[in-house]
């Protein structure tokens, strides 16, 4: 998985390569002990950020807290804990819940609260219901290349060809996949993060990369430009002027449906199961204590599947992107999508299909569409262009540019009792956002997505 950020400092791309990485018995223990860690600290700096906040108003910033852990809080008998948790995994979580209070704290006090993303606060990690903190932080090669003979163990570096990496704290790893990661790229890792997710351990690494490096000098193509609108019956509509090009949805493809099938088939065996262990242990609801061995492996099968589904559509995703991008127009325009609102939709006429509705947009992934197709239109110098959120491109006619209020979600047939036109919904769409001039342009500061007018 590849993920593009600009920095603003020096105009240079983060390039964040995320690599399956095998361990053996003793490292896995020693990361599940830093994580059990990692969730109590977690838990202690999130009492005196709520403590700080609600006396003051104000945070307790991660740097102050830091000194305070290191001077008095570790000589403690209660928090003799402390002392095993590795400075750089330290370092690493308290920034991180400190950010994440920030944006909570920056949403409670915006006045325009309509218009932003909601943001809770974060929560605790419980024990009891198995909450880990399941990543932890390490830096990267950047400032320790300068002195190696202080920094050896601590560096990033290939020990067998390129099979093996030396990563801090754990030594000596063996990399499941082969080929992502070079010898040019561990001089300019910034920073390393291994995670845990669907049972597998990965290490993602940030490379910093010169900024003319990712651009690719794809010859122009005929295509001036193209109106893009999607959806969830079409993946994508495409109107470039002359020719209106439907992808389709993967979710309905018979692959995935096959996987969805297993996925419903197994987990009504653990519920069964679980119904089964509560009454034994006479509970009202079941819970760890009704984990058994069977339970947990099934759920490793759930993981595994959501994965290979999770995969498969971001490989959709990824070459219909590169297929657009490859025809290398002047422009291209998108409408504002906010997938939180469309999840949210209260309106009667939607009410039959809410449920399916919010289901299958969450599983269409439309955020992660945009946002790629946004930063490889940027990397190759296309224009993107971003409709205003007031523009409604499915309810205005792109022949005589009249509106149709009346027009409901469940009609995927655009019918206009002015000109008499009729065509599909989502062609309709395409053709206005390639017509529009109520437009924004996508630019990049300090890593967010902005809408320039």
């Amino acid at each position: 998985m590849h993920n593009y950020t600009l920095l603003d400092k020096n105009n240079s791309f983060i390039l964040t390569k995320k690599i399956c990485i095998s361990l053996n018995y003793e490292q896995i223990q020693f990361c599940n002990k830093q994580f059990e860690l990692s969730r109590a600290l977690w838990n202690l700096y999130k009492e005196y950020l709520d403590k700080r906040f609600k006396e003051t108003g104000k945070l307790y910033h991660w740097m102050e807290f830091g000194v305070y852990l290191n001077n008095e809080l570790r000589e403690l008998p209660e928090y003799s804990y402390l002392k095993d948790i590795k400075q750089f995994i330290r370092n690493g979580i308290i920034k991180t819940l400190y950010t994440r209070y920030k944006m909570y704290k920056d949403y409670i006090f915006s006045k325009d609260k309509k218009t932003k993303r909601k943001i809770e606060v974060p929560k605790f990690k419980s024990k009891k219901k198995n909450e880990l903190i399941n990543y932890y932080y390490f830096q990267g090669n950047q400032d320790k290349v300068k002195n190696p003979d202080r920094y050896n163990l601590l560096l990033i570096r290939f020990t067998k060809s390129n099979t093996h990496i030396n990563l801090p704290y754990l030594k000596e790893v063996e990399l499941k996949e082969i080929g992502y990661l070079t010898e040019e790229d561990l001089p300019n890792i910034v920073e390393s993060t291994l995670t845990y997710e669907n049972y597998k351990f990965y290490v993602n690494l940030n490379i910093k990369y010169p900024k003319d490096y990712f651009i690719n000098k794809y010859p122009r193509s005929g295509i001036y430009g193209m109106g893009i609108d999607v959806g969830i019956k079409n993946y994508m509509t495409i109107y470039d002027g002359n020719v209106i090009t439907n992808i389709p949805n993967i979710n309905k493809s018979k692959k995935i449906k096959r996987l969805f099938d297993r996925i419903s088939k197994i987990q009504q065996g653990i519920s069964n199961r679980l119904e089964i262990h509560k009454q034994e242990l006479g509970l009202k609801y079941p819970d760890y204590r009704c984990f058994s061995n069977n339970i947990t492996k099934l759920y490793q099968k759930v993981s595994k599947i959501w994965l290979k589904i999770r995969n498969i559509r971001n490989d959709y995703m990824k070459k219909m992107v590169n297929k657009i991008v490859r025809t290398k127009p002047f422009y291209i325009t998108v409408e504002k999508l906010v997938v939180s609102d469309i999840l949210e939709t209260k309106n009667e006429d939607t009410k039959p299909y809410k449920k399916n509705l919010n289901k299958w947009t969450a599983y269409t992934g439309l955020g992660n569409l945009l946002s790629y197709l946004k930063w490889k239109c940027y990397i190759n110098g296309i224009e993107v262009r971003v409709a205003y959120k007031e523009f409604k491109s499915s309810k205005e006619c792109s022949n005589c540019h009249k509106k149709n209020d009346n027009l409901k979600l469940s009609d995927r047939t655009f019918h206009c009792k002015n000109c008499g036109i009729t065509l599909d919904r989502d062609a309709n769409a395409a053709i206005n956002l390639f017509y529009t001039d109520k437009y924004g342009f996508y630019t990049t500061k300090e890593n967010q997505d902005v809408i320039i007018r």
